[in-house]
C-alpha cells in the first residue's frame, strides 16, 4: 500500500518503500523497505527491511530517494489531528541503518503534514517539502534538507538564489 520507488543509476538497483497492514484487521500498520539489485534479486529478504513494526499508529506518505550507497526513506506518522512528525532513515545497500538512532525527524511541530515530496540535490543531500496545516488554517509550504550524515541543513540554504524563505 502507498509505495514509493527510487532508482540508483550508478548501481542499477531499485529501492522500494511502502506501508503494510495486517491481514486480519488492517488496523496495524508498519513501514518496510526493499532493495532489488540489477539482476532482479531481493537483497533484504523476502519481506524486506522493517523500519517501523506493525502498530496502531498510521504511517503514510512514503518517499524513497536514492542516496550514495543506499536509500533515504521518509514517511509521516499520523498522530492526527497533530502533530504529524516526518521521519527520515538512511539505509546502506546492505539494509543496515547508517545514522546513530536510525531515524532523524525533520518536522515535529504541532501541525498536520500532507503532500510530502522529496528530491536529491547535486550535492547529495535530500530536500523535502510538505504542506503544514494548523487547526483552522489553510496551510503553509515547509521545506527541510537533510545531509548524507543525518544532520539537518539550514532551511534557508534550500533557496540559494537569494529567495527569502521567511
Amino acid at each position: 500500500v502507498e509505495p514509493s520507488g527510487a532508482f540508483d543509476s550508478a548501481s542499477g538497483d531499485i529501492y522500494a518503500l511502502w506501508r503494510e497492514t495486517d491481514i486480519a484487521t488492517q488496523s496495524q500498520i508498519g513501514v518496510y523497505a526493499q532493495r532489488i539489485d540489477s539482476s532482479g534479486t531481493r537483497q533484504w529478504g523476502v519481506g524486506g527491511k522493517v523500519l517501523v513494526a506493525l502498530g496502531a499508529q498510521d504511517q503514510t506518505q512514503m518517499r524513497a530517494l536514492p542516496a550514495t550507497g543506499g536509500l533515504f526513506a521518509a514517511w509521516v506518522s499520523n498522530d492526527a489531528p497533530s502533530p504529524m512528525p516526518i521521519h527520515v532513515a538512511r539505509l546502506a545497500s546492505d539494509g543496515s541503518h547508517v545514522w546513530p538512532g536510525n531515524v532523524v525527524d525533520i518536522a515535529t511541530g504541532p501541525r498536520t503534514a500532507s503532500r510530502l515530496a522529496g528530491a536529491i540535490s547535486a550535492a547529495g543531500f535530500a530536500a523535502y517539502t510538505w504542506t503544514a496545516e494548523a487547526s483552522g488554517s489553510s496551510g503553509e509550504v515547509r521545506a527541510q534538507n537533510i545531509n548524507i550524515d543525518g544532520s539537518l541543513g539550514n532551511p534557508d540554504l534550500i533557496f540559494e538564489d537569494g529567495f527569502d524563505a521567511d
